[in-house]
């Protein structure tokens, strides 16, 4: 069974494919910040996240992947050109909220928008979705390929061990330094791509 945390980015990735921009609401866009948090997938340093897509049912991520590819792919389903867009083009909202309420424009009360015209604020919103959801396709990937390395290395190892028994100290031993070799890795990438 997949975890809390692997449920959410399949969520996440579905609904990525449904957002129909001409009709959402800045109480939406609350709705999918407050509801996934993106924050927790877009460092590709964190362990839970690591352990999370690792031990992931194969199937799950693979479809994971397709439907967020598809969504950057096509600006989220919207005919939209984002590319007047950067980084410094920013959007702000802020709301009260009130759990007990189900529906999604009761329970977030928008109190100011930035910028004022919804079209623009709506599209700037878009963009930084999409950029974050290019990090957390590229996260996913740099994760599940450093690991596919790794498996494949213990596996070549388990094969030439003729003696389990004895094998086994030996085995953790290079797992180990598997693991730090694939932090050192990751944390190279991220030199490298990003920038840190």
């Amino acid at each position: 069974m997949d975890t809390e945390l692997i449920q959410c980015l399949h969520r996440l990735s579905t609904r990525a494919n449904r957002i129909i921009l001409s009709r959402t609401e800045v109480s939406h866009i609350a709705d999918i910040d407050e509801t996934f948090d993106l924050e927790q997938f877009l460092d590709v340093t964190c362990y839970a996240l690591q352990s999370d897509l690792i031990n992931a049912n194969e199937k799950t991520i693979n479809i994971i992947v397709k439907n967020l590819a598809n969504a950057v792919e096509s600006n989220c389903g919207n005919n939209v050109d984002l590319t007047k867009y950067s980084n410094e083009d920013v959007f702000n909202y802020s709301f009260t909220t009130d759990l007990n309420e189900r529906s999604v424009f009761r329970r977030y009360k928008i109190t100011d928008i930035s910028p004022k015209d919804m079209t623009v604020f709506r599209e700037i919103w878009l963009f930084h979705f999409l950029e974050n959801l290019k990090t957390i396709l590229k996260n996913i990937k740099v994760i599940t390929q450093q690991a596919d390395i790794i498996k494949l290395d213990i596996t070549m190892i388990r094969r030439i061990s003729p003696n389990k028994g004895r094998f086994r100290g030996r085995l953790l031993h290079i797992q180990t330094q598997l693991f730090f070799l694939y932090c050192l890795l990751t944390h190279t990438l991220l030199t490298v791509f990003i920038g840190f």
